[in-house]
Formats: structure tokens, C-alpha cells, sequence
């Protein structure tokens, strides 16, 4: 849950699905009760709390901790978040450094050339050296 607290909910929302997986309808959000959320429901906080203090923290030799009730102060609360998106290029222009990417690519179609043409050059080689086997035997 402390993920969803990082984007501002206390509750995840799914959304419908459409007879197309890929995109769901944004339209029709679905929002689950914050009756799972241990830092919104006191009983569960209650009793997870206490199986960390009584339990986990004594196994690990480390010290018990001692945690607030919760109450409205001391709760985890939805709050807005804003997600700034920013397009690095907005005007398309030659970047610095495309030399680059193109010798890269001719330098790659190159050396795929230059092995099919040694391929094809080494059969016939075989095929020719065969044929003059043949005619020397005759």
C-alpha cells in the first residue's frame, strides 16, 4: 500500500476491461474500500504491528518499537500528486552525433554483405576445384 501512497491513493482503481485487452475503458473506474489498507484500518495496523514487535523484530535481535494508535493525525490520507511530462524534443532537428548511427548501420549492412559475398565465393570455389577433379580423372 505504501506504493499507491507514493501517486497520492490510499485505494486501488482498475478500470474495465473492453473486448480488447490492450485498452481499457478510462471512462469507468472501479475504486476498492480502504478496509484492506493497514494504514487506514486500525484493527489491521493493531494486529500486524504487533506481529512485527512481538515476533519478527525479537527474531532479528534488533530493538521492539512502540507505534501510534491511528488516528486522524497519525493516518495515511489521499492526497493530489502531479506528474509532470516533459518532451526533451519538440521540433524535429538533426541531433549531434548521427554520423555516428549511420556509419554504425552501413558498417553493419557492410560486413553482412562482405560475408555472403565470402560465402558464396567459397562454393564456388569448392564447385570449380570439384569440376577440375572431374576433368583431370577423364
Amino acid at each position: 500500500m505504501s506504493f499507491l501512497a507514493e501517486f497520492g491513493q490510499i485505494t486501488p482503481t482498475t478500470y474495465a476491461p473492453v473486448p480488447s485487452w490492450v485498452n481499457p475503458d478510462f471512462g469507468q473506474p472501479v475504486e476498492f474500500q480502504p478496509t484492506n489498507n493497514i494504514f487506514v484500518n486500525e484493527t489491521l495496523f493493531q494486529i500486524y504491528g504487533g506481529f512485527l514487535r512481538d515476533y519478527i523484530l525479537p527474531f532479528m535481535n534488533l530493538s521492539t518499537l512502540e507505534f501510534q494508535p491511528l488516528d486522524d493525525n497519525n493516518r495515511l490520507t489521499p492526497s493530489s500528486v502531479t506528474f509532470l511530462r516533459r518532451y526533451i524534443c519538440q521540433v524535429p532537428q538533426l541531433k549531434n552525433g548521427w554520423y555516428f548511427a549511420v556509419f554504425a548501420v552501413l558498417f553493419s549492412l557492410m560486413s553482412t554483405l562482405k560475408t555472403g559475398v565470402f560465402f558464396f565465393v567459397q562454393r564456388w570455389e569448392k564447385r570449380d576445384k570439384a569440376g577440375r577433379k572431374q576433368s583431370e580423372t577423364i
